[in-house]
């Protein structure tokens, strides 16, 4: 007699495929806020081509993070540091954050190569002071995760630190060779564009007109701005006669009204040089313009001149 016993199902879930990543050795490129950076690799190489070595200066690692400074010596001796600080509170809510991504995706998260749930309930993932519900695979998971970052994490800092202060120093953008084609087409372009302005115009006006700005239109001096103290108009010329008498003055009549003019007349008469009106006022609007002489000691001037003063 043959016993029918039903065949029970496994409770096994499939395993997953190990991976087989393929690792560049001159490192390669990967997306990061919709751009293209280089890895580590990529940026170490560069750096050695370019001679930009780079020293720990700080590690230090506690329970609750991991801190590395690291500094990048251009060949000229400049350097520059970077700072990378992990802090394992918040390591853990983003590795439980990406999890909580990929189950609501519906991908698969693995714990030794078995696909495994990780949050008990998609509609309430945390609790009220942010800690995540996690199936007992789950907590499994995420704490062998931060074991494993724990136990790595002054490396990472070091590598991620390093990187950082070499592309710094390297002071570039890194991009593809669309990036590169660009920028070099639009050097083309103005550089045809100032070919056919020379060919024009010449050399010399070409590369005066090509990339020339609009200059700046002057803001209109308003009523305001004029009505300044005529004491302290420093470059503002007095009014001039109409008319100036070319015979000689007498300075002996100007004397008293302002001692740097008595100067320039006591100079006058040890020289016995007569002085017309038209040198007295010159002389005065130069004293003016250096300050030393007022507006008002002007008018008086040219009071006792005999000029028609408002």
């Amino acid at each position: 007699m043959t016993n029918n016993v039903p065949a029970r199902r496994s409770t096994q879930r499939p395993a997953r495929k190990p991976r087989e990543p393929a690792i560049a050795q001159e490192g390669s490129f990967y997306k990061a806020g919709g751009r293209e950076v280089p890895d580590a690799r990529k940026v170490q190489r560069e750096s050695n081509e370019k001679n930009i070595p780079y020293e720990i200066l700080h590690t230090k690692q506690t329970k609750e993070y991991a801190e590395v400074i690291v500094r990048a010596y251009a060949p000229n001796g400049q350097y520059i540091d970077d700072v990378v600080h992990h802090d394992f509170d918040t390591i853990g809510q983003l590795k439980a954050l990406e999890m909580l991504k990929k189950q609501v995706a519906g991908d698969p998260i693995y714990l030794d190569n078995e696909e495994i749930i990780v949050f008990e309930d998609l509609g309430k993932p945390f609790d009220e002071k942010g800690r995540p519900l996690l199936t007992g695979q789950g907590y499994l998971k995420l704490l062998t995760e931060m074991a494993r970052f724990r136990n790595f994490s002054i490396r990472d800092a070091v590598t991620k630190a390093a990187r950082r202060a070499q592309l710094k120093v390297l002071n570039k953008e890194w991009r593809n060779e669309g990036e590169i084609k660009a920028e070099q087409d639009e050097i083309d372009t103005v550089n045809q564009i100032i070919s056919e302005e020379q060919s024009k115009q010449g050399p010399k006006k070409a590369r005066e007109q090509v990339g020339k700005r609009t200059p700046r239109k002057q803001p209109k001096e308003s009523e305001d701005d004029k009505t300044v103290d005529a004491e302290y108009k420093v470059k503002e010329k007095p009014e001039k006669p109409e008319t100036l008498d070319m015979t000689g003055v007498d300075l002996d009549e100007l004397k008293g009204i302002n001692k740097n003019l008595d100067k320039w007349i006591k100079t006058c008469m040890d020289q016995d040089k007569p002085k017309t009106e038209k040198q007295v006022c010159a002389w005065c609007e130069d004293l003016l313009d250096d300050k030393k002489l007022t507006l008002d000691e002007f008018k008086q001037v040219r009071k006792a001149l005999g000029h028609d003063v408002k």
